[in-house]
């Protein structure tokens, strides 16, 4: 658990808690094991998500990902599996960046941002989805912070993460 006890984090551990036990959870299960046969080696979303966040074979781990990101394109119920299993490292990030941000702002943009790059993860990237989504993640936190400290040192203003957001960059159409 992280040190905000209402955050977004805690809020995707309870639901988390109650997709688990739910006939939804198991209904998934079975529709995936039907599209991805690598999903037939597990019992429960539980258990996928011990094999998504293994230590052990990495290789048979990203194979598991990559059936998972195919899923999740269409499917929240896959996107939920994946977000979970991405918490710990997306933790990490939002904590860094909460430090700068308003902590439930940056917990916000870095789910929304997980979100966005579990359904449209490219599948030309071929090791390491985890890692690289968290990382993409991580990249965005970055480019909005640099994008921060940029128009302060123009205007000695300092904006929050969603203002940043919406500040373009040289490759956007519209700005100077």
């Amino acid at each position: 658990m992280d040190d905000h006890p209402r955050s977004l984090f805690n809020e995707l551990d309870l639901d988390w808690s109650r997709f688990a036990r739910s006939g939804s959870a198991r209904c998934s299960l079975q529709r995936w094991r039907r599209l991805e046969p690598v999903f037939a080696a597990f019992e429960s979303v539980e258990t996928l998500l011990a094999g998504l966040r293994s230590r052990t074979d990495l290789d048979h781990r990203d194979v598991v990902w990559f059936a998972l990101l195919r899923i999740a394109r269409t499917d929240t119920d896959a996107r939920r599996v994946a977000l979970f299993a991405l918490w710990p490292g997306l933790n990490v990030v939002a904590q860094r960046y909460g430090r700068r941000w308003d902590y439930d702002d940056t917990a916000a943009e870095v789910i929304a941002a997980a979100l966005e790059h579990i359904a449209s993860y490219p599948m030309h990237r071929t090791s390491s989805p985890a890692a690289n989504i968290v990382l993409d993640v991580r990249n965005r936190l970055h480019t909005l912070r640099r994008r921060e400290e940029a128009l302060s040192e123009v205007t000695g203003a300092t904006l929050d993460v969603d203002a940043a957001a919406c500040v373009p960059t040289a490759a956007q159409p519209g700005s100077a």
